[in-house]
């Protein structure tokens, strides 16, 4: 096949998902060949570059999306598998130094992967800051980029404000909270909002701007303000909201970041309502039948919350859906995690495993001192000894549950000598165990959009995360135990062996 129909043919076919494009890829491998040098664009390359600026012109959507999504990255993989594309001046003779990109339109994927990548290279410069090896050539550079700061001359490189500014600029350019709130009461997304907002490009790239924020005040570890109604005010997590649909990893990633937040904050609840949301939006999906740059992504996504999921359920036991609790057990481990369920002593290095595995990599907006360097502490060893300290605190209390399980009434002096502590240490114990079962729980989180009226994701009502297995209340030194029976689903279970058996 010549140069001269590579755009008309092979390309368009893999556009629209007909055919394959190794035809295509197998030409170009051998016009590459005669070219001698990287840096210079070949014939099959010019080719996809015209092919693509096309679609740009002509503002098709679909088919950029196919060229983005699928093309672009086979010729990437076949020709700059070990060195980057040409430079964009020379891609940008190509198309007569075309600008103003923002009078057309990008894939919502795209667009997804702009604010993704731009906090990943924020969070990449943030932990090479914490690298101990620094030249003096380097911190003279980080020095006299930092000290912007202070003179105001031009924005410093990868400033924490700069970061955060651009993404809320983002978000007040697109105005996408009005889009969003129509899509929240049953109306047309697209009637909402301002000129800007009636943009594709701009609503996407505002929607994606809101669930980056969630992200970034994440890995800082500020979970109150990942969650507060300024930043995910009428984001919704159904499936039946129209900007829920769009990108499989932006919903995922907004649902694994929420529920992290939740899981952080003790509300166990909420945390385990977002996952099972999460995984069951991964599974309908579909992705394994589809395989794309984000298919290895939401993969580990899914692992991370599966490893989630099953420290939420060791810490607040509830009833879950019994094939995700089998899938659960097996990627942890049967025997981690019925350690974790029973509070065993040496259980805190189960968790502390599993939580570095599952959690983001937390970064710092801190700036270390460049006169005097040294390397600043790992955030993220910090969170952990946070979320261990809990975790010892619940692993005393899963001791005493087991106990209260066995009685209606048991006297304080009894159990004190059952777990071998003092009345007054069990007493207080107790109650706080009676505290930490007392948390908020969001009504309505996943079929109802969290509202700026009713607190966003951040409020909720208080109620007892235990009340649906046991409660009690200590009258001088006797203890009353109230539990409540579950009534079990055999239907799962008989569906499941069905199957097996087939």
């Amino acid at each position: 096949m010549s140069g001269e129909h590579l755009d008309d043919v092979d390309i368009e076919l893999n556009v629209y998902g007909e055919g394959d494009d190794s035809e295509f890829v197998d030409d170009a491998a051998e016009s590459y060949i005669e070219t001698s040098d990287n840096a210079f664009l070949n014939e099959p390359v010019k080719n996809f570059i015209h092919y693509f600026y096309k679609n740009f012109q002509e503002k098709n959507v679909w088919g950029l999306s196919g060229l983005y999504m699928q093309t672009f990255h086979k010729i990437t993989e076949r020709f700059f598998k070990t060195s980057h594309w040409p430079d964009v001046k020379l891609i940008a003779k190509e198309v007569n130094n075309e600008q103003g990109v923002f009078q057309y339109e990008l894939p919502n994927q795209w667009l997804y992967d702009i604010i993704d990548e731009f906090i990943y290279q924020y969070q990449s410069f943030q932990q090479y800051l914490r690298n101990k090896k620094k030249s003096k050539e380097e911190l003279e550079l980080l020095k006299k980029n930092f000290s912007k700061i202070s003179s105001n001359d031009s924005r410093p490189c990868w400033d924490v404000n700069y970061v955060l500014s651009t993404l809320n600029e983002v978000v007040t350019i697109s105005n996408i909270n009005e889009p969003l709130t129509a899509g929240n009461e049953n109306q047309d997304s697209n009637l909402g909002g301002s000129e800007y907002s009636q943009k594709s490009f701009y609503r996407m790239l505002g929607y994606f701007s809101l669930i980056g924020l969630l992200r970034l005040h994440s890995l800082f570890g500020d979970y109150d303000l990942a969650l507060k109604v300024d930043t995910l005010e009428n984001v919704q997590l159904t499936k039946k909201h129209p900007f829920s649909k769009l990108v499989v990893i932006s919903r995922v990633s907004t649902c694994y970041y929420v529920g992290f937040s939740y899981l952080m904050m003790n509300r166990f609840s909420d945390a385990i309502e977002v996952f099972l949301n999460s995984l069951s939006v991964i599974s309908n999906s579909k992705f394994h039948n589809k395989p794309g740059p984000h298919t290895d992504a939401i993969t580990k996504m899914q692992e991370k919350i599966y490893f989630l999921l099953a420290i939420c359920v060791s810490l607040s036991p509830q009833r879950i859906e019994e094939s995700v609790h089998t899938v659960m057990r097996e990627k942890v481990g049967i025997d981690v995690f019925i350690k974790m369920q029973r509070g065993v002593e040496d259980t805190l290095n189960d968790f502390g495993e599993l939580f570095q595995k599952s959690s983001p990599r937390f970064i710092s907006p801190v700036l270390p001192n460049f006169d005097n360097f040294s390397p600043l502490p790992n955030p993220g060893d910090y969170q952990l000894k946070i979320f261990l300290s809990q975790v010892k605190q619940h692993t005393k209390m899963s001791v005493v549950r087991s106990y209260l399980k066995l009685y209606t009434t048991l006297d304080l002096t009894k159990l004190a000598e059952y777990v071998d502590s003092s009345p007054s240490d069990l007493r207080t114990l107790l109650l706080s165990f009676k505290h930490k079962t007392i948390n908020q729980k969001k009504v309505g989180l996943i079929d109802n959009a969290p509202t700026k009226a009713s607190g966003g994701f951040f409020d909720g009502e208080y109620n007892n995360s235990l009340n649906n297995e046991l409660d009690f209340f200590i009258d001088k030194d006797m203890i009353f135990i109230n539990e409540f029976k579950q009534k079990k689903n055999s239907a799962d279970w008989f569906v499941r062996h069905i199957v097996k058996f087939q």
